[in-house]
């Protein structure tokens, strides 16, 4: 036991050198890599392997000397290269991931298809099989650099160093490196031993994970793509229409079809500008919902939250019964914000009243229900179930944020089923409480009547 705290302390040393950018011991980074894998498998999530990964090079550069050495970690599979962490950026040239593996540069097609453990150019300025780094070797100060590499199921996994002068790779560096390598094999073979033990519910947030990292850098590409391009359009019909309008065209009186026609694409210039604000706040849920705040929230402050979250709300929603004392487990800003952008799209039509039922299903989960007069759920229930139902026509921009949100809920354990007349939202509560946690939840719910 005095054992493991000692080395729990050398792990969390090795986190505070590496922010501080201190020099570290080839020993202290075994001992770190040990004990997040031992982390991993205690608490049976696998995101300390991706924290491993991320920071090795920063780490092998801390204990060789960073001024004189720079690192990177690949990964090669039946189709992709794929640069996966590096210890300085300009080092390398700015595609991360090839395609197709043909396109390989000589180093690493010999690493692979040689079948070597390791490589070493010893003068990397005069190396043929350096050709394809003509931008990095152009520096003479490079020395040499070190391949070494170890083969899993889910691809070969390659450590490169190079040495910049007066230092060069010695052997005492390429052992470390050659262990560091079997690390990372030592991490492969626990991931899937890690999934089997937690099932499915880890693999499907990895899934979401990669889906929602997939959605912001689409989202971003979009708005980088059409933002500029629709800003100097929208600019010169603008100045056109003003100079048009003004009759300053060199003729003596208004260009009348010239105005007409400007007008139109400043029209939709602006739409198209109201649509990348919209991309924007996307975004920002988007990569707000990896990051999940769970904690239990009395159903009264959550629906009047919901009331009051948006300062332009035009509709009402109260609780059917004012006493409820329910606690949701639910991460409160997002729910709200979700929550808020459903009823909006509800009441756009009717302004009737919206009131609130909550029902206790079992010991685990409350299901809330939203009620209305003449209440038509079609336009609402399209939204959520777009992803079923494909995307049939054009969506408004409050739309987009209602699908947006259909598509984060599920993410906080929130299930949305809507009928024809009423929402349902099922949420999680709590468990198995004693009689002082049900008086603590009662009391916290009674602090947010008054």
């Amino acid at each position: 036991m005095a054992e493991e705290k000692v080395l729990d302390r050398i792990a969390i040393n090795v986190e505070r050198k590496m922010s501080n950018h201190e020099a570290l011991h080839e020993w202290e980074i075994i001992i770190w890599v040990e004990q997040k894998i031992k982390q991993a498998q205690e608490q049976a999530g696998v995101s300390p392997f991706a924290e491993i990964i991320k920071k090795l090079p920063l780490a092998i550069l801390l204990a060789f000397d960073s001024e004189h050495y720079r690192s990177a970690i690949f990964k090669i599979n039946e189709t992709t290269l794929e640069r996966v962490a590096e210890g300085i950026s300009a080092r390398h040239p700015e595609q991360r991931v090839l395609h197709h593996r043909e396109k390989m540069s000589g180093p690493f097609r010999e690493l692979v298809e040689d079948e070597k453990e390791y490589l070493y150019i010893e003068n990397a300025a005069l190396d043929p099989r350096t050709n394809y780094m003509a931008e990095l070797v152009r520096d003479a100060n490079i020395n040499d650099i070190y391949f070494t590499k170890v083969e899993t199921q889910s691809g070969v996994w390659v450590i490169v160093v190079d040495g910049i002068s007066p230092r060069k790779i010695d052997e005492e560096k390429k052992d470390f490196l050659v262990v560091l390598c079997n690390k990372i094999k030592k991490i492969e073979l626990a991931r899937p031993e890690i999934l089997a033990r937690i099932g499915k519910e880890i693999i499907g947030k990895e899934i979401i994970e990669t889906q929602i990292g997939t959605i912001d850098y689409l989202l971003n590409l979009l708005s980088h793509l059409f933002r500029n391009k629709i800003t100097a359009m929208g600019g010169l019909c603008r100045r056109i229409d003003k100079i048009a309008g003004t009759g300053n065209n060199g003729h003596s009186d208004d260009c009348q079809k010239c105005a007409e026609k400007t007008r139109n694409v400043v029209r939709e210039a602006r739409e198209l500008e109201k649509i990348l604000i919209q991309f924007d706040l996307a975004l920002t849920d988007i990569k707000k919902a990896t990051v999940i705040n769970k904690e239990y929230i009395p159903l009264t402050r959550l629906i009047r939250e919901i009331q009051t979250e948006d300062p332009n709300n035009d509709f009402l929603i109260e609780l059917e019964d004012p006493q409820t004392e329910f606690a949701l487990l639910t991460d409160r800003r997002k729910t709200v914000k979700a929550i808020c952008r459903m009823v909006q799209k509800l009441t756009q039509d009717n302004k009737e009243l919206i009131t609130v039922a909550a029902t206790r299903i079992n010991q685990e989960k409350i299901k809330i229900s939203l009620m209305q007069s003449g209440m038509n759920t079609e336009k609402l229930a399209s939204l959520v179930n777009i992803r079923e139902n494909g995307n049939a026509k054009n969506h408004s921009l409050s739309d987009f944020v209602v699908i947006i949100s259909s598509c984060l809920l599920p993410e906080l354990g929130i299930k949305i089923e809507i009928d024809k007349t009423v929402v349902e939202f099922t949420f999680r509560g709590s468990r198995g409480v004693s009689e002082s946690d049900h008086v603590g939840i009662k009391n916290l719910c009674l602090q947010t009547q008054t």
